[in-house]
């Protein structure tokens, strides 16, 4: 079975700790063997987060004990912002994990995102 790569967003990894879901686990049930990456981008977004207030520096300290435990991959990628490099990546084969609808907008498939705030959705070819 091939190795599909993911690619999460900041407001995905967010939501899936602030609503409690195991999104990792629940896309691999959906996508089968999965690398999950982000981009640097990402990772300077959430650090941004962290500082607007304790309720956010939880759930970011919460995101960042998911990625450890999932062996998410932090890569570089040459962009002005996590929009554009998750975009990016997008258009090199990788899936994007986003509730942002603007960005969904742009990448129209391959595309894993939340609906009703506990099932993990998938749109794009292989699902």
């Amino acid at each position: 079975m091939k190795t599909v790569r993911v690619a999460l967003d900041t407001n995905f990894l967010v939501w899936t700790v602030k609503q409690k879901v195991n999104a990792c686990r629940e896309i691999r049930r959906l996508l089968g063997r999965v690398e999950f990456v982000v981009p640097a981008q990402v990772e300077r977004e959430l650090g941004l987060l962290r500082r607007k207030g304790k309720t956010m520096e939880k759930l970011v300290n919460l995101a960042e004990m998911e990625l450890k435990a999932n062996e998410v991959k932090v890569i570089g990628v040459n962009a002005a912002n996590a929009d554009d490099a998750l975009v990016g990546l997008a258009l090199d084969g990788c899936w994007v994990a986003t509730n942002d609808r603007a960005l969904k907008a742009r990448l129209k498939e391959r595309i894993i995102f939340i609906r009703q705030n506990k099932l993990v959705e998938a749109i794009g070819e292989g699902v």
